[in-house]
């Protein structure tokens, strides 16, 4: 059978239609097929305290408590960051944890938008601050002596049985914690800041464990 020129054109238009389609196809099989590109995480930070309440921070918001920390606290290093444990009744988000310019610790607690209600010298770690109250310790808080002293230990007694208690002060107003009193204690490896208030009360309690580098 002879086949015209209109007849050849069809056959090449339905061929190439065809093969279009095809590799069309296989186009979109191969774009399919691809692997996605997955999105990578920023590995937790370690909780500092080992506090099963309190969690690591992590990504953007780890970046805003660490930003807002050290915005106030100049030529600071941030060492951790977690949510704050509910249980200790401070009015934070998040708690940072700070070495400062001069080789102080202290923690730093936010809010849920980053503010920072206070900080505070980590006694625990061996800063600049005098555990008894002596030179470069906060020139705000003054030494417990007789019936309050005796009422601090007390209360830190009862509600720690075993703890030695290595000092104890009134608080620090512009430190915001609804406190009275602030006593530092320590038993074994761990170091005790517990806060009363002007019942002698317990207000919150915080436990560091000793570090060693």
């Amino acid at each position: 059978m002879r086949i015209n020129r209109s007849q050849l054109a069809t056959i090449a238009a339905i061929s190439g239609a065809a093969l279009g389609g095809a590799g069309l196809a296989n186009a979109a099989t191969k774009h399919s097929t691809s692997p996605t590109a997955s999105t990578s995480s920023m590995a937790p930070t370690a909780s500092h305290r080992g506090n099963p309440n309190e969690t690591a921070l992590t990504g953007d918001t780890l970046k805003s408590a660490s930003d807002a920390a050290l915005a106030a606290n100049s030529g600071a290093k941030v060492e951790a960051a977690t949510t704050e444990d509910p249980a200790e009744n401070s009015g934070a988000a998040y708690e940072v944890h700070i070495t400062k310019a001069d080789g102080t610790r202290a923690n730093v607690l936010e809010d849920k938008d980053f503010k920072v209600l206070s900080t505070k010298t980590d006694q625990g770690h061996g800063g600049r601050g005098d555990h008894h109250g002596g030179p470069g310790g906060n020139p705000n808080e003054k030494p417990l002596t007789g019936d309050d002293l005796a009422k601090a230990k007390a209360a830190v007694a009862a509600a720690q049985p075993g703890v030695t208690v290595d000092n104890a002060t009134t608080e620090d107003p512009a430190e915001n914690t609804d406190a009275a009193y602030e006593v530092h204690a320590h038993k074994g490896t761990s170091f005790i800041t517990i806060t009363l208030d002007k019942d002698f009360k317990v207000v919150k309690t915080e436990t560091n464990t000793r570090q060693h580098h």
